[in-house]
């Protein structure tokens, strides 16, 4: 089922960047940006694909849902460039493990989710994509023909048993 629901992504590091792929390997239009502007992100965007737009942080931020790849010290920051929050999913993908003096300075004995939210009211917030690869592994299904989604959705079979020396099996069924 297609939805009209807007797509995000604040922050062009390696997640940031391994989102931007798996969106544009999806199909699915996402906006993509950081703070230095669309001109430093439109190869990355070119390589993921044509549902891929780079764009200013304002438009990321007009989205529905915000893939929040950032580091964990700059959510403050982000959080002063839209003034209302409500309405606005966001995947935190922020990672506090790696930031500095974060548990006792910033955290203060909450989860790092919590003060996320905390400091973005209004959202809802997710926390998800910390276990994510910097570089997704080569897609084993071909892409979805334009409304095969909606008709025909892939199925994934049961694992069988099979012998060490036989191929992989084929996942993706349409």
């Amino acid at each position: 089922m297609l939805t009209d629901t807007s797509h995000g992504i604040v922050g062009t590091g390696n997640i940031g960047s391994a989102l931007a792929r798996l969106f544009g390997r999806a199909g699915l239009e996402v906006q993509i940006a950081n703070t230095r502007g669309p001109g430093t992100i439109s190869e990355l965007a070119a390589s993921a694909g044509p549902s891929v737009l780079p764009g200013y942080l304002a438009d990321a931020l007009a989205s529905d849902v915000i893939f929040l790849a950032i580091p964990f010290t700059a959510v403050e920051q982000v959080r002063k460039e839209l003034p209302d929050w409500t309405g606005k999913t966001i995947v935190d993908v922020t990672n506090a493990h790696y930031a500095p003096n974060a548990a006792k300075d910033i955290l203060k004995g909450r989860l790092s989710s919590h003060y996320v939210a905390e400091v973005l009211p209004g959202s809802r917030v997710v926390k998800a994509f910390n276990q994510l690869p910097a570089r997704p592994s080569p897609p084993r299904c071909p892409p979805p023909r334009a409304g095969a989604w909606s008709s025909s959705p892939a199925t994934f079979p049961s694992p069988a048993p099979r012998s060490p020396n036989s191929p992989t099996p084929s996942v993706c069924r349409r």
